[in-house]
């Protein structure tokens, strides 16, 4: 009973502030290995893959890497489960669709996805 009153009786300032939590998902870069690169009616590209760290809103300017070549464009759209969302973050599985005057002959699986502010 005792640790009841202590655990209720604490006061508001003690207790963890839960934005200190999104605060620290979003420290860092965004970063996205491709796993799997998808077109969509001859012309929509669109990388899959699970988010390493930080996050990535619908429209943000990103570039993807490899040793080989980088393509800067923009995340058009952004989907987690067949649903459109505005912001991925760490540990989520995303499909980005990127702008049709991407080629696809420059993208291969294993490409990392990451904001500009990463670079």
């Amino acid at each position: 009973m005792g640790f009841l009153k202590r655990l209720f009786g604490r006061k508001d300032e003690e207790l963890p502030d839960p934005s200190l939590d999104l605060a620290s998902r979003q420290a860092g870069h965004f970063r996205m290995p491709v796993d799997e690169i998808f077109v969509l009616f001859n012309r929509s590209i669109v990388l899959t893959g699970q988010v390493e760290k930080g996050m990535l809103q619908t429209g943000e300017a990103i570039q993807i890497r490899s040793d080989n070549a980088q393509v800067y464009t923009r995340a058009v759209s952004i989907e987690s489960y067949h649903k459109k969302v505005d912001v991925a973050q760490k540990g989520d599985r995303i499909g980005i669709m990127l702008p049709q005057d991407v080629p696809r002959s420059v993208l291969v699986e294993g490409m990392i996805v990451m904001n500009q502010r990463g670079s």
